[in-house]
């Protein structure tokens, strides 16, 4: 996810800051790239987020259905974790991570186009 954020910004930056000093063709590529990349982030992220948080939902729908706390099955569902798709152990993909995704990466554009 790391490369394909800095490729982003950097795609980003050379649309915004380069069009009249690279030639038509790589200038296209360019667009094209940079015009791809969201598209894949928009249509692979909310899927990963949705697994998880149907996998959640389903734990806390299983312990609201056991008659008490001392219960055997409440301590099996207890020790059941939410399944989904994780970025290196650090944290779990979510809906919300797309919109998280796309806010860090105008952030950083806008940086990046701002600092030069």
């Amino acid at each position: 996810m790391f490369p394909g954020f800095a490729l982003e910004i950097n795609f980003n930056y050379l649309i915004l800051k380069c069009f009249d000093k690279l030639p038509i063709t790589i200038y296209l590529f360019v667009i094209l790239v940079g015009i791809i990349i969201p598209f894949i982030i928009t249509t692979e992220l909310p899927q990963a987020g949705k697994g998880y948080e149907a996998s959640e939902t389903l734990i806390h729908l299983w312990k609201s259905r056991c008659k008490s706390k001392s219960d055997l099955r409440y301590k099996s569902v207890r020790a059941c974790k939410p399944v989904g798709y994780s970025m290196g152990g650090m944290f779990m993909f979510r809906v919300a991570t797309t919109t998280t995704f796309f806010e860090a990466l105008m952030d950083y554009t806008i940086n990046a186009i701002l600092s030069v």
